[in-house]
């Protein structure tokens, strides 16, 4: 049994090996358990942090992968095979590993530190305890690099190597999700994130917790609390401070609040804590100690914001007695409740600011980080806590609760980062939006970054890309979808190598398969991936950004990450904690589907090593791109994102350049550029140059250009950390396209009409002005780079910008469209809002008229040359007349099917994503006009 306890798993994976090599490892990896023996992987170094995705492995793994690399793997800890030492005896250990905390040795004290380990898996137990739970387990450095599990001694008698940590005496715990690992000294907070707010919600069939009695207070550091007795559930949701090297709860923190509290960190003056609730809407609050290290008196704040003036401030919150605590949160619902979101004593202007779920929290240089994991029911979170426009103007009566949240300007920043058309928007109109029913989806959620210095906060990094519009649905992998793609940024950390290079780390938790969450591929899955975060290039590139007058948001994106891990189906990854040596990463595999082959089927606990083997990147590194002409004028750094206009584009001598960090590094510079012209250049030498077209002439459009700098010459050696930039060359002489309006539909929203319009066209239509008619724009290409302004003038007068495919007007605007004979003129821009260039407006004159009696309405089918697509309504089943490839779009232009080689397609299948109205879109390959096809119910 002590065998099996004291094994030690290594296993390298690489994400581009073969399925055969897989079973192989995992062969192995059985002999090995059977066997009682140590099982070391050989490191294949060739290549450091390799990115390329194969679905077919990448986002259906059922195991932890990790890409070959100086990097190794050992899992330390498994959910429900290891065995825990409690007061009442061995038991096997709980599953779900959530949050991991490193405590380090004193002087004095032997091994490296402790490792504390919660368990979101809610278990009644006689001998591990009811509810939530934690297991703590002192390591050392291994003369090979790994860490061993020590044998210890505990004060209450325990003996053992993991230890059950006992919360009996705070009235135990709901539920262990995340907490704190202190920057100060290591001290060790575990959180509640599922709000508890009955009796039932925690005793759950008597599968939780099963003594609901009232419970005791004994806090004597605390008076408002010492001594009163409180209903079971409310003693639940607070911080709860353990001690690691006795294993057992030291005191609940009461004056924090009570709350669906996730994440937060001790700063290291070891004063000030920063929380996160995981609440929708959440709190972001702040605790101030009056002395160093003792956390029991200090000042206690909320994070507010005033939408008049858009700034940010803190907001005292005082905090005597249960009900104090009760009322912080929303989740609460406590007697008069949610103070934070009314202004406390209920004035308007100190309402907390409002966050999506706020998950763990984390510090660098002396900035406070944290993810907004993101919800997609953003409209409904928000509405119900916000005065807004259609609501009464009284606090006092808005759903009889007085809410009064406040929507930051970060959200701002994440709206109009999605939607470019919304930069020129208010910020009234556009918190009115973003509350506005399904407007915004935020599927993806982000990291803010608060700095205390300002009382600033931002977004630091956006969740996404997102292929197509802001709330697109899922798209294959052969669609489009990206190669780096964050979704739902949940654990959050930081570590710094012993040579002092630091990584942002971030773990994934999927709310959700769909909203391009996974590609089309991996649609039901839950494989989450382990990214890092380079900290120099982050602050280099948010430097250059505010240099250039950029908004922080689009200084970096998730082609700056660096895929260091991805866990088993069914899992999410979390933990993310250095060990104080900084050369491993702890990390969990949580909840994984029990389908999978073992140890990989159970929570696990493992150790990613070698982080001290990567100094090299700090020695190599893309710090920035220039686009310049070679004896020219054109001459620019450019950010990803960016537009370079250039007069004569074809007939430039246009190059990219690296420039590196140091200036002129030890090795060689790749470059992979794709786009309108392919290329690939290998630069040994300073300058870091290529050619955009590798010698052909350059043309229009969008390049993405990969740097990968390695270490040897001839890219011979290891990688080091490539980095992506997406830069559009546009001709100032030349509109692209100059006039790429080639057509007007005329067509009724979820009705019958529709006409392909051409100059001088009658269009009849029983009682126009009760009928909700609209002209679409039809372009070549299909998508234009820009957007489209649509006046249109006759009985009812409009105009409308469109930045997004479908291009579509209200033939009336607002008002209802009355009969009579209209001119639609359509100018196009090369840039979003009917910004940048305009190109040649293209005219359409029309007339609509009411039917005579017994004469149908105008109906036409609009069809693409050698390719038919019937019935038109359809019902079910969608034919066409060859076989094809097609593509299938809703009404908002977004990709929500892609079928290869058919011949007869399934309605059935997307009906779903349709949406409301009644008309999709089939694009076949190859061709410049979609058929819009007609739903019948």
């Amino acid at each position: 049994y002590d065998l099996i306890l004291g094994k030690i798993l290594a296993l390298i994976i690489s994400i581009n090996q073969s399925l055969f090599i897989m079973r192989k490892a995992l062969a192995l990896l059985a002999m090995s358990l059977f066997m009682g023996l140590t099982l070391f992987a050989q490191t294949d170094e060739t290549k450091l942090f390799p990115e390329s995705i194969d679905p077919a492995v990448d986002y259906r793994p059922t195991e932890v992968l990790l890409p070959q690399s100086p990097l190794s793997m050992q899992i330390l800890f498994i959910g429900g095979y290891d065995s825990v030492e409690t007061r009442a005896g061995r038991a096997l250990a709980k599953q779900w590993h959530d949050f991991i905390g490193f405590t380090p040795a004193g002087p004095g004290e032997t091994g490296m530190g402790w490792v504390s380990v919660n368990h979101e898996r809610i278990v009644a137990d006689d001998r591990i305890g009811d509810g939530g739970g934690m297991t703590v387990f002192k390591v050392e450095r291994a003369a090979d690099g790994t860490l061993q599990i020590m044998n210890q001694n505990l004060n209450d008698g325990r003996a053992g190597k993991y230890f059950n940590v006992q919360f009996e005496n705070v009235g135990e715990t709901g539920m262990n999700c995340a907490g704190i690992t202190s920057l100060a000294d290591g001290r060790i907070w575990t959180a509640e994130e599922w709000f508890r707010s009955s009796v039932n919600s925690i005793y759950q069939g008597g599968n939780g917790i099963r003594d609901t009695s009232d419970f005791t207070i004994s806090t004597p550091e605390f008076p408002g609390f010492d001594g009163q007795t409180i209903k079971k559930v409310d003693n639940m949701n607070y911080m709860v401070e353990i001690d690691p090297r006795n294993a057992e709860a030291v005191r609940k923190q009461y004056n924090w609040g009570r709350g669906g509290w996730e994440g937060g960190v001790v700063m290291p003056d070891n004063k000030t804590v920063y929380l996160g609730e995981d609440a929708r809407p959440g709190l972001f609050t702040r605790f101030v100690a009056d002395n160093p290290g003792d956390f029991t008196t200090g000042t206690y704040s909320y994070y507010a914001y005033d939408e008049a003036t858009e700034t940010a401030y803190w907001k005292d919150y005082e905090i005597t007695d249960i009900e104090d605590a009760a009322n912080l949160s929303a989740s609460n619902g406590y007697a008069d409740g949610a103070r934070t979101f009314r202004g406390a004593p209920f004035v308007g202007d100190s309402a907390a600011a409002m966050f999506i779920r706020n998950e763990w929290v984390a510090a660098y240089n002396g900035r406070v980080y944290w993810a907004e994991t993101g919800n997609q029911g953003f409209w409904n979170e928000f509405t119900d806590y916000r005065l807004h426009k259609s609501s009464p103007t009284s606090i006092a009566d808005y759903n009889g609760n007085g809410y009064n949240g406040k929507i930051g300007n970060w959200h701002l920043e994440a709206a109009r980062f999605r939607f470019p058309d919304l930069k020129n928007v208010s910020n009234d109109s556009v918190r009115e939006w973003l509350t506005a029913s399904q407007n915004f989806t935020d599927a993806h959620g982000r990291i803010l970054c608060y700095d205390p210095a300002t009382s600033e906060t931002h977004v630091f990094l956006e969740g996404g890309p997102y292929p197509g519009d802001g709330n697109s649905s899922s798209v294959s992998v052969n669609a489009g979808y990206p190669e780096k793609h964050l979704s739902n940024p949940d654990g959050l950390n930081f570590i710094t190598t012993p040579q002092g290079k630091t990584f942002m780390i971030i773990c994934e938790d999927l709310n959700q398969s769909s909203y391009n969450s996974v590609p089309a591929e991996a649609q039901g899955n839950r494989a989450c991936e382990l990214w890092a975060l380079d900290m120099d290039l982050a602050e280099d590139a948010i430097a250059q950004a505010q240099a250039m007058g950029k908004p922080i948001i689009e200084a970096i994106s998730p082609s700056d990450l660096i895929r260091i891990s991805t866990t088993p189906i069914g899992s999410e990854v979390t933990g993310a904690q250095q060990t104080s040596d900084g050369k491993t990463l702890l990390v969990n595999s949580q909840h994984p589907s029990t389908s999978n082959p073992f140890p990989f089927n159970n929570s696990l606990t493992y150790a990613i090593h070698g982080w001290d083997k990567l100094a090299e990147l700090a020695e190599r590194r893309v710090a920035k791109l220039k686009v310049y002409e070679n004896n020219g004028s054109v001459n620019t750094e450019v950010m990803s994102g960016d537009t370079v206009y250039i007069d004569n584009l074809s007939g430039r001598d246009i190059r990219f350049e690296a420039i590196m960090e140091p200036e002129i590094i030890n090795g060689s510079v790749f470059f992979d550029i794709t786009g309108p012209v392919n290329s690939t250049k290998q630069e040994n030498y300073f300058r870091y140059i290529t050619p955009v077209a590798g010698g052909a002439p350059v043309q229009s459009g969008t390049y993405t250009v990969t740097i990968i700098p390695n270490d040897q010459l001839n890219r011979a050696g290891n990688d080091g950390i490539p980095r992506t930039y997406e830069v559009t060359l546009m001709d100032t002489t030349v509109q692209t396209p100059a006039s790429p309006v080639v057509g007007l539909n005329l067509y009724e929203n979820a009705g019958s009409v529709f006409a392909s319009i051409t100059d001088g066209d009658t269009v009849y239509v029983s009682n126009v002005p009760s009928r909700d008619l609209r002209v679409e724009v039809l372009t070549n290409p299909q998508i234009i780079n820009g957007s489209l302004f649509i006046d249109i003038q006759g009985p009812v007068n409009s105009t409308k910008v469109e930045n997004y495919f479908r291009y579509i007007a209200p033939l009336g605007g607002t008002a209802a469209p009355m009969a009579g004979t209209y001119t639609v003129t359509v100018t196009p821009y090369d840039q979003p809002g009917a910004t940048g260039n305009a190109g040649t407006p293209v005219s359409f004159t029309f007339t609509v008229m009411d039917s005579p009696s017994g004469m149908r309405e105008a109906t036409s089918a609009p069809a693409v040359a050698q390719f038919n697509v019937y019935p038109n309504p359809v019902m079910e089943s969608l034919n066409f007349n060859k076989m094809t490839s097609v593509a299938i779009y809703n009404e908002l232009g977004q990709r929500i099917a892609v079928y290869e080689n058919v011949k007869t397609i399934n309605v059935n299948d997307f009906r779903q994503k349709i949406g409301s109205g009644k008309t999709f879109f089939v694009m076949p390959a190859g061709g410049e006009k979609a058929v819009r096809i007609v739903l019948e119910d």
